[in-house]
């Protein structure tokens, strides 16, 4: 499995060989980003191994940050959404109904102003 870091890196080296400016120095530099996150991905096994919870980059660790972020709704937030629903409804209607007077008002207008 690569990781995103590891991705990175590689399409970084690429790019820079491909613009022809990729130096052994650069190259270097990128090693050590790629030590320093294998070893703060090593702590963090560590670390949940110590605390035998569930490691974050596996996938059970992600679905159960997934679950701790969704919630249930409220009642309350339940009506107040329904309620928010009905006054965009209320708005919408009048706002046809005020255009149909309007055309209305306009035809009534020119029916008048034609003469027989």
């Amino acid at each position: 499995m690569v990781s995103t870091i590891e991705a990175l890196y590689y399409a970084s080296v690429e790019v820079a060989k491909h613009k022809g400016d990729h130096l052994k120095e650069q190259e270097q530099n990128l090693i050590h980003l790629l030590w320093l996150f294998a070893e703060q991905r090593i702590l963090i096994q560590k670390s949940s191994k110590d605390e035998r919870s569930l490691l974050p980059f596996s996938e059970a660790g992600k679905e159960k940050q997934r679950s701790l972020r969704r919630y249930e709704v409220t009642e309350k937030q339940a009506r107040d959404k329904e309620v928010g629903r009905e006054l965009k409804e209320k708005v919408r209607r009048a706002k046809e109904v005020r255009k149909n007077v309007e055309s209305v008002s306009l035809l009534s207008y020119h029916i008048a102003s034609i003469k027989l």
